[in-house]
C-alpha cells in the first residue's frame, strides 16, 4: 500500500513472465505475479480484479495480447487500471482494439485507428 500523506493508495502488482519480474524485483516491486502462459495469466488476472488493495496492474504487451477479452471486462471497471508495458524482449506491440476500448471507457471517445 503506497501513503501520500493521509490519502492511502492500493498496491501496484506487476503480472509477467519471468525475465521481466525479476526486473521489476531488483527495482524494489514487492508483489509479482510470474506467469507461464496466458492460462495462467488469466487466472491471475481475474483474481487479481476481485482484491480491493489493488490500485495498478502491470502486465507485459504479450500477456496483454493474449488476454484481451478478459482485460476488456477489467477496463470497465474504476480499479484496478492497467498498464501495458514491452517484456524484455522489447515486444511493445498492443493490439489496436484494446487500446482503442481503454481509450473509450476512460476518456468517453471513440475513435479508428
Amino acid at each position: 500500500m503506497i501513503c501520500l500523506g493521509d490519502l492511502r493508495v492500493g498496491k501496484i502488482l506487476l503480472v509477467a513472465d519471468k525475465k521481466t519480474a525479476s526486473c521489476f524485483k531488483i527495482a524494489g516491486l514487492s508483489e509479482i505475479h510470474i506467469v507461464q502462459n496466458s492460462r495462467d495469466a488469466k487466472k491471475i488476472l481475474q483474481d487479481l480484479s476481485n482484491r480491493d488493495d489493488v490500485e495498478i496492474i502491470i502486465i507485459t504487451t504479450s500477456i496483454s495480447n493474449a488476454n484481451i477479452p478478459i482485460l476488456e471486462k477489467l477496463i470497465e471497471l474504476e480499479r484496478p487500471r492497467i498498464i501495458p508495458i514491452p517484456d524484455v524482449k522489447g515486444e511493445s506491440t498492443l493490439e489496436v482494439d484494446f487500446i482503442s476500448s481503454l481509450i473509450k471507457s476512460k476518456s468517453g471517445i471513440e475513435f479508428k485507428l
